[in-house]
């Protein structure tokens, strides 16, 4: 058994007819992970991660109007932040001395204040990762 942290960063814009839209999503997470070392080369590893995401929304209105005193400027800013667990499993291939190469396959729930139902819900992510590895013995 081992401990796990992460943290992570993601960002969208969009941007039509005079409306800015912006969103930053940050989150932070730790928990137990087991890894299967006598596999061979092949570390298998199942892990449960808790911790919050914050996601901080932006948005701005921008419309000339041919009067000038109907221009109309709007800004808006919303951060809201929600309780995450994220269980996940993947494997590790030790490819060398000290790095390896993974694979990992995440499921998310966060508990914003959204309902489940809505297209597109930001309560329920999968991610499916590869990357490589630093080991540490």
């Amino acid at each position: 058994f081992g401990l796990v942290g992460e943290v992570g960063w993601s960002f969208d814009s969009d941007d039509e007819l005079g409306v800015d839209l912006s969103t930053n999503v940050v989150h932070v997470a730790a928990g137990p992970r087991w890894t299967g070392f006598r596999a061979g080369r092949a570390w298998p590893y199942v892990q449960v991660l808790v911790g919050a995401e914050v996601a901080r929304t932006s948005t701005d209105v921008d419309i000339d109007a041919v009067d000038p005193d109907l221009d109309l400027d709007l800004d808006i800013d919303d951060t809201e932040t929600a309780f995450m667990i994220q269980p996940g499993v993947g494997m590790t291939f030790v490819a060398g001395d000290g790095w390896g190469m993974f694979g990992q396959l995440d499921y998310r729930r966060t508990f914003f204040d959204e309902p489940d139902d809505v297209e597109d819900s930001i309560n329920n992510q999968f991610r499916v990762f590869f990357g490589v590895r630093m080991i540490l013995d």
